[in-house]
Protein backbone atom coordinates (compact mmCIF):
# COMPACT_ATOMS: atom_id res chain seq x y z
CA UNK A 1 0.00 0.00 0.00
CA UNK A 2 1.76 3.54 -1.14
CA UNK A 3 0.83 7.17 0.64
CA UNK A 4 -1.52 7.70 -2.36
CA UNK A 5 -4.25 4.70 -1.31
CA UNK A 6 -4.08 5.86 2.71
CA UNK A 7 -4.70 9.67 2.35
CA UNK A 8 -7.22 11.40 0.91
CA UNK A 9 -6.56 15.17 0.91
CA UNK A 10 -9.59 15.82 -0.55
CA UNK A 11 -11.83 14.96 2.51
CA UNK A 12 -13.24 17.45 4.88
CA UNK A 13 -10.58 16.98 7.21
CA UNK A 14 -8.50 18.61 5.08
CA UNK A 15 -10.21 21.36 4.00
CA UNK A 16 -9.82 23.85 7.12
CA UNK A 17 -7.21 26.00 4.64
CA UNK A 18 -9.82 26.52 2.30
CA UNK A 19 -12.25 27.61 4.90
CA UNK A 20 -9.45 29.82 6.52
CA UNK A 21 -8.66 31.77 3.26
CA UNK A 22 -12.51 31.50 1.76
CA UNK A 23 -13.34 33.90 4.94
CA UNK A 24 -9.81 36.05 4.94
CA UNK A 25 -10.94 36.76 0.76
CA UNK A 26 -14.44 37.90 2.48
CA UNK A 27 -12.79 39.90 5.39
CA UNK A 28 -10.68 41.97 2.86
CA UNK A 29 -13.47 42.02 -0.61
CA UNK A 30 -11.48 39.99 -2.59
CA UNK A 31 -12.42 37.07 -4.87
CA UNK A 32 -12.59 33.61 -3.81
CA UNK A 33 -11.57 30.92 -6.60
CA UNK A 34 -12.42 27.44 -5.06
CA UNK A 35 -10.12 25.10 -6.73
CA UNK A 36 -11.60 22.23 -4.86
CA UNK A 37 -13.28 20.53 -7.53
CA UNK A 38 -10.79 21.00 -10.21
CA UNK A 39 -8.09 18.79 -7.96
CA UNK A 40 -11.09 16.38 -7.10
CA UNK A 41 -11.65 15.41 -11.16
CA UNK A 42 -7.60 15.40 -11.77
CA UNK A 43 -7.26 13.11 -8.24
CA UNK A 44 -10.38 10.91 -9.59
CA UNK A 45 -9.08 10.22 -12.59
CA UNK A 46 -5.72 9.22 -12.17
CA UNK A 47 -4.15 12.46 -12.13
CA UNK A 48 -1.85 12.57 -8.89
CA UNK A 49 -1.25 15.95 -8.55
CA UNK A 50 0.39 15.58 -4.52
CA UNK A 51 4.21 14.53 -3.55
CA UNK A 52 3.37 10.73 -2.01
CA UNK A 53 5.27 11.51 1.10
CA UNK A 54 3.48 14.59 2.03
CA UNK A 55 0.77 17.18 1.12
CA UNK A 56 2.56 19.19 -1.18
CA UNK A 57 1.63 19.37 -4.58
CA UNK A 58 3.58 18.33 -7.53
CA UNK A 59 4.61 21.11 -10.25
CA UNK A 60 2.26 20.17 -12.33
CA UNK A 61 -0.25 20.58 -9.56
CA UNK A 62 0.80 24.06 -8.77
CA UNK A 63 0.58 24.49 -12.21
CA UNK A 64 -2.65 23.57 -12.88
CA UNK A 65 -4.27 25.49 -10.06
CA UNK A 66 -2.45 28.99 -11.54
CA UNK A 67 -3.31 28.22 -15.14
CA UNK A 68 -7.04 27.63 -14.27
CA UNK A 69 -6.55 30.97 -11.69
CA UNK A 70 -5.51 32.85 -14.53
CA UNK A 71 -8.59 31.58 -17.08
CA UNK A 72 -10.96 32.60 -14.33
CA UNK A 73 -9.79 36.10 -13.83
CA UNK A 74 -9.90 36.45 -17.61
CA UNK A 75 -13.53 35.92 -17.41
CA UNK A 76 -14.52 38.12 -14.68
Amino acid sequence: MNYHDTIDLTKPAYQLHQQIVAKQCRDFNVRFIDLTDVIKEREINGDHLYWNYDEHMRAKGYLLLGETIWERWQEK
